[in-house]
């Protein structure tokens, strides 16, 4: 369905020779560049939203390997969850800072 208006964080508009495929290569001399096209911006967003979950998943494994190192039963458990908090305000607060 359509997207909703309050899951937009930033709007980017695209020029329509950049939606517009070139296909000879002496009219890719003459193409306009401005703007990137919506597949550039589509896999940027993708990889950025995988960059934060690996960052993530590596205070998850740190904190896991910090539980494990404290020895005890809950320990893992513990420093897997601390992790998992920590790894999630850390991949919040940067996707606010690339947003804003």
């Amino acid at each position: 369905g359509p997207i909703q208006v309050d899951a937009v964080v930033t709007v980017v508009p695209l020029e329509a020779a950049a939606a517009t495929p070139v296909v000879h290569a002496a009219a890719a001399a003459d193409a306009p560049t401005g703007s990137p096209s919506f597949s550039q911006l589509f896999l940027r967003e993708v990889f950025q939203q995988l960059l934060l979950a690996s960052v993530v998943l590596a205070v998850v494994v740190a904190g896991t390997l910090v539980g494990v190192g404290t020895g005890g039963e809950w320990g893992p458990i513990s420093g897997a969850a601390v992790g998992l908090v920590l790894g999630v305000l850390a991949a919040r607060v940067i996707s606010r800072r690339r947003a804003g």
